[in-house]
């Protein structure tokens, strides 16, 4: 009878133990994406200290989740740990700019590419509508707001969505989570973009023209940057 005991409880254990895990990466998906959404709308801004023991607190969560939490956004080079000086929102520099700037001019210009190829008229019309709600908002300077940005995101991702390739839309996701951190932090030196400036980019990805599709993301991601580093670099 005791044998048989121990053996129930050690099925009971067994069972418990992924619900366990399950829960445990629920909370840590919850602190992180918490954190995340404080980087990227500006409540927590570049070089702000994160300390485990006080974010424990504000979230409910242990500090060994909020560990986690912190390794998962310093992958995603949101946050950043230096020796002695602990965690904090990642400081922005130069090259750091430069850096983002050219990898997301390569991930933007192949999702164009495979969006050209491979998407369908369901999407194709989304895209128009969310282009024209997108360039609607830039015309009247709403896209600095939080809503703004995540209306800006949204269309990107959804380019990169019809892309139909899972890796490319995971990695441009956390790089445009650094570009909205970016957005807030330093709005008054986004350069006012051309009219249509969305539509012109799904127009030509309607076409079929895979190389302009290309040639468009490109001056997309690149326009006015140079102005932006230079007033980012006042800044500091």
């Amino acid at each position: 009878m005791k044998a048989y005991s121990e053996k129930k409880n050690a099925v009971r254990s067994s069972q418990s133990a992924p619900e366990a895990t399950i829960a445990n990466e629920t909370l840590m998906q919850q602190a992180y994406a918490s954190l995340r959404d404080q980087i990227a709308c500006g409540q927590l801004q570049p070089g702000a200290k994160l300390v485990r023991r006080q974010l424990s607190g504000q979230l409910g969560v242990s500090t060994i989740t909020i560990m986690e939490a912190l390794r998962r956004l310093e992958n995603d080079g949101l946050v950043e740990h230096r020796t002695y000086s602990g965690t904090c929102v990642r400081r922005i520099n130069e090259q750091g700019l430069r850096d983002d700037i050219q990898l997301r001019e390569a991930l933007e210009s192949q999702v164009a590419r495979l969006c050209t190829a491979r998407v369908n008229q369901i999407d194709l019309n989304e895209l128009y509508y969310q282009a024209g709600q997108v360039d609607g908002a830039m015309l009247a300077q709403e896209t600095t707001s939080q809503e703004g940005m995540q209306m800006h995101m949204a269309f990107h991702m959804n380019l990169a969505k019809a892309a139909n390739c899972k890796p490319l839309h995971q990695q441009l996701e956390k790089l445009w989570f650094r570009e909205m951190m970016l957005m807030c932090w330093a709005s008054s030196g986004i350069k006012k973009v051309p009219a249509n400036w969305h539509l012109d980019m799904v127009k030509v990805i309607a076409s079929g023209d895979i190389q302009k599709a290309d040639e468009k993301a490109r001056e997309h991601v690149n326009f006015g940057r140079e102005e932006y580093i230079q007033y980012i670099n006042n800044m500091q």
